[in-house]
């Protein structure tokens, strides 16, 4: 009983990246259903340039098939992270060097807030080790700027979508097959039923 319980719970759990695939490598999408089926993407936009942050905005609007929207932009960290407080988003797009936080530090105190979001990071060709660190420490992906175009930054920000919404369902999982795996052993414990 034991055995076949766990096996079942085990089977729902899927791997969404391949076996010996690194960082950029095109993820097994095992799951036949999308977890993330809204409409509307909704983007908050951590970012100091202007020039930049228009650019993007342009990006996006003219796409006519994207539904994708930077529903906030802000400067800062701090309003970033009071931002993800006050409303829900669906991706945060992050520069690390801001007025209040500079390098891997911005990223690390976003992740503090935005757990359960996905962030792609917004980089130059100089910080690409940092964008890196960032990636390897649980952002989604990263996008170097003046690198990218609209196809580009649209697709970047689905998959980041859906990676994390993958992970979330994996974690989730794994976490109902331990609480299964306690509960079944204090059944155990209450019939008097050993392994044998």
């Amino acid at each position: 009983l034991r055995i076949s319980i766990l096996r079942g719970i085990s089977d729902t759990v899927v791997n969404p990246w391949s076996r010996g695939a690194g960082f950029g490598a095109t993820p097994r999408l095992e799951m036949t259903h999308s977890t993330h089926d809204q409409s509307r993407i909704d983007l908050l936009l951590v970012e100091d340039d202007a020039l930049d942050a228009r650019l993007l905005r342009s990006m996006l609007l003219g796409l006519e098939w994207s539904h994708m929207t930077i529903r906030r932009h802000v400067t800062r960290l701090t309003d970033g992270v009071a931002a993800l407080g006050a409303s829900p988003y669906d991706a945060v797009l992050l520069d690390l060097n801001l007025p209040d936080s500079f390098g891997l530090d911005t990223f690390e105190r976003m992740r503090g807030t935005a757990e359960r979001v996905p962030v792609v990071i917004l980089t130059s060709l100089k910080d690409l080790e940092l964008a890196q660190m960032a990636v390897d420490g649980g952002a989604m992906d990263y996008l170097v700027k003046g690198e990218f175009d609209a196809r580009l930054l649209t697709r970047t920000i689905q998959f980041a979508i859906r990676h994390h919404n993958l992970q979330q369902d994996l974690e989730d999982t794994q976490e109902r097959l331990r609480e299964t795996s306690e509960e079944l052993d204090i059944l155990r414990e209450e019939t008097g039923e050993d392994d044998g």
